[in-house]
């Protein structure tokens, strides 16, 4: 099905990121060139004190995931509208105290 330009943002983000849930860690690398992975790792080393934490647009809980090693038993929630990024981000975070949900 084509998407049309009056389809919301929102519809056209779930259609695009729904299918490639699976392959998104692995292609967020290679089409960064490995700076996502240092992009990350400066954002959590920017965390000094770790309030409860919102993570939009969480995706598949990279960043979540890094957040929740550095501070164990914070509460983080992380947010994102693909269910299946959401499912794969759940996995990562299956043994931490972590909320991952959909608007």
């Amino acid at each position: 099905m084509r998407s049309s330009i009056k389809e919301s943002p929102k519809g056209l983000a779930k259609q695009f990121f729904g299918k490639n849930a699976r392959s998104y860690d692995k292609v967020v690398g290679l089409t960064t060139f490995g700076q996502d992975t240092r992009w990350k790792k400066e954002i959590v080393k920017r965390i000094t004190k770790c309030y409860p934490v919102l993570d939009l647009a969480c995706g598949t809980g990279i960043l979540t995931l890094k957040i929740a090693e550095k501070f164990l038993g914070a509460k983080i929630t992380g947010v994102d509208i693909t269910e299946e990024y959401l499912r794969l981000a759940r996995n990562k975070m299956s043994s931490r105290q972590c909320l991952i949900s959909a608007p």
